[in-house]
């Protein structure tokens, strides 16, 4: 039986640090809000995206759910999303008179996603 050089061991082992979560990702440290026709997103925290898009899902896991982009503001302020602009990958537009939004998910762009239940 032959057995692996330390290097080889060594970037096996380095590889899969890396894939597998070697490095943490932050959650973007946010509000969320709702009512019959928008979804609010209040940034409570996160300084170094300001000005950065991101991804917000609602009704189901990423990325099997309704979706659209927002851009991050100053801390304290926030972006109200209407919730028609909401859609999934097959086209379907969130009608919000048909159904309340129940679960948001908030993220990508070198950030990890982040869950809330609403009620």
């Amino acid at each position: 039986m032959r057995v692996p050089s330390r290097r080889l061991s060594c970037a096996l082992v380095l590889a899969w640090t890396m894939a597998c979560g070697g490095a943490e990702m932050k959650t973007l440290d946010v509000k969320v809000q709702t009512n019959d026709s928008e979804l609010r997103v209040t940034n409570t925290g996160t300084t170094e995206a300001v000005g950065r898009e991101f991804i917000i899902y609602i009704n189901g896991t990423p990325p099997n759910a309704y979706r659209t982009h927002g851009t991050l503001p100053e801390v304290g302020g926030h972006v109200d999303l209407p919730l028609r602009e909401f859609v999934t990958k097959n086209g379907d537009r969130f009608n919000p008179v048909a159904q309340a939004v129940t679960v948001v998910w908030i993220g990508g762009y070198g950030y990890d996603y982040r869950s809330f239940k609403l009620q």
